[in-house]
């Protein structure tokens, strides 16, 4: 099953939200980054391509799901990401561990933007057109 499947499933049916099945979906969605990872540094730009696809496709699901969450439990997403951030709303335990997928998941978001914006990503430069002047003078 993959991670896009797993969301669905966890967030599309209440008994299986729990704080188990999340913590094991913040797993896998880490361990899922780390293969997007190395597909993103493929010599291959076919490999590339997919690989910027497959990671946009899951950041559309998990923001289409942040929103049914917020829908369901009344809050918008504000309120719910105030929430979040206040550790007085978690144990110890949690909030380590939610730190530490917060920090990994923003070094893998700084990698990757580092990777859009390197010369192996970006689209070779169309050269500019000449103007009819300089067609004409050459």
């Amino acid at each position: 099953m993959s991670v896009l499947e797993k969301i669905e499933e966890i967030f599309g049916n209440p008994e299986k939200f729990s704080p188990e099945n999340m913590e094991r979906l913040v797993q896998e969605t880490l361990h899922f980054f780390g293969d997007l990872k190395v597909k993103l540094e493929s010599k291959d730009e076919q490999v590339r391509t997919q690989a910027l696809e497959t990671s946009e496709a899951l950041k559309e699901k998990l923001e289409e799901q942040a929103l049914v969450l917020c829908k369901s439990i009344g809050m918008d997403p504000k309120a719910l990401e105030d929430f979040v951030s206040d550790p007085s709303q978690f144990t110890s335990e949690e909030w380590s561990t939610m730190q530490q997928t917060k920090d990994e998941m923003q070094a893998f978001k700084a990698e990757l933007g580092i990777k859009l914006n390197s010369e192996a990503l970006k689209a070779p430069k169309r050269k500019k057109p000449k103007t009819v002047k300089e067609w004409i003078v050459g």
